[in-house]
């Protein structure tokens, strides 16, 4: 048995997206398993709003401490980089984050309760590359930042 609980961790979320990418059939076989898992009773909406609106705004300052402290260390490592390599890094970022804001799949796949393996996948994917992007956006404007100042 692939699920043990509704609770997904992070590597199996990899290989899922590595299995909707390359076998979609035997995505769909995980799908049926995952009905089976016995799920937990949801909190009211306005608790899941609340919680989701701090979990992702903690998540983002994390993000942010992070790229900052990475830019830093790039910095003090291998000395100011070409304005080119920030270009590129920030492009990048913001392609990871329109993609994942052009790839969100919305009501299209919208069950009745909005928790099959699929969709909490395609939350998940979403997240990710948002997450990724903004993370590569920040470490190009602190390398940018840091290198006026050392």
């Amino acid at each position: 048995m692939y699920f043990k609980s509704e609770k997904i961790g992070l590597i199996k979320k990899f290989h899922l997206f590595f299995i909707i990418i390359s076998y979609p059939q035997k995505f769909e076989d995980y799908e049926e398993e995952y009905k089976n898992v016995d799920k937990k009773e949801n909190p009211s909406d306005a608790y899941l709003l609340r919680r989701e609106y701090f979990l992702s705004f903690a998540k983002i300052i994390f993000i942010a401490i992070i790229g900052t402290i990475i830019g830093w260390a790039f910095i003090l490592l291998f000395g100011k980089p070409e304005e080119i390599l920030s270009n590129i890094l920030q492009i990048l970022g913001a392609i990871f984050i329109l993609h994942g804001t052009l790839f969100l799949r919305g009501w299209e796949i919208q069950t009745f309760g909005g928790e099959t393996l699929f969709e909490k996948m395609n939350r998940w994917i979403y997240r990710f590359q948002i997450s990724f992007g903004t993370f590569i956006i920040v470490v190009a404007l602190s390398c940018g930042y840091f290198s006026r100042y050392s």
